[in-house]
């Protein structure tokens, strides 16, 4: 017999199950067509055999974060490097004797970016979406983010 999965946290529950041990939600829905309860798992309705949508895969959310969180660690680290490289520019000013790029802005840079990286993650935590991974993935953002600025605050003080 083929395993069910709750459609709401995805792990493995018993079909004769009518609340999902892991995430507690409610595994009996009813049939928007021809209104029986049915399994929420169901892909085709066993009374009026209509095609049902298939269940969101939260996994979705774990890529497309991770997937984010990798371009902007990528951008984050060529501009860090590029620095690196050049300290010069960070004591740069412009016409009006303000830095170019002052310590606030990279601030603002990369926590701002960090935040639009993350909102996969959070998502996942608040609907109980492989949680154990969403969690140690934003850990790991915020991680990156504080690193990134300590660096960017290193370099600074080396080109001061």
């Amino acid at each position: 017999m083929k395993e069910k999965y709750c459609p709401y946290c995805h792990n493995t529950v018993d079909e004769n199950e009518n609340i999902c041990h892991i995430c507690n939600r409610e595994l009996t829905i009813q049939c928007p067509y021809c209104k029986q309860m049915i399994k929420a798992y169901d892909e085709v309705c066993p009374y009026c055999t209509t095609k049902l949508h298939k269940p969101f895969n939260p996994m979705i959310l774990i890529i497309l974060g991770a997937v984010l969180s990798i371009i902007w660690l990528v951008i984050n680290l060529i501009l860090i490097t590029f620095l690196n490289f050049h300290p010069a520019l960070l004591l740069e000013k412009d016409k009006h004797g303000d830095l170019l790029l002052p310590l606030s802005d990279y601030v603002n840079i990369v926590l701002e970016t960090m935040i639009i990286t993350i909102v996969p993650y959070i998502i996942s935590l608040v609907n109980k979406y492989k949680t154990k991974i969403a969690a140690a993935a934003l850990i790991l953002n915020v991680i990156c983010a504080f690193a990134l600025i300590g660096y960017f605050i290193h370099l600074y003080n080396i080109a001061k």
